[in-house]
């Protein structure tokens, strides 16, 4: 009963977490963008479309999103 009670505590923190905070890093670029060897810009990132940021998991389960 305990593990259960545990990991329901967690869940909730995390939630309550993605609620407040409920952008992170997006994984696949830095800052957004795409960058040549030399430093030149080349193109926005297609998973961020260039913000450099992506909705957690936990605050698309909280619904929501389409104000975000």
């Amino acid at each position: 009963m305990k593990p259960l009670l545990f990991v329901a505590a967690l869940t909730l923190i995390y939630l309550a977490y993605c609620w407040v905070y409920p952008y992170t890093a997006c994984g696949n670029c830095d800052g957004g963008r795409h960058f040549t060897a030399d430093g030149q810009y080349w193109r926005k990132c297609g998973r961020c479309k260039g913000s450099g940021t992506k909705i957690r998991l936990g605050r698309k389960l909280l619904g929501g999103t389409r104000d975000l």
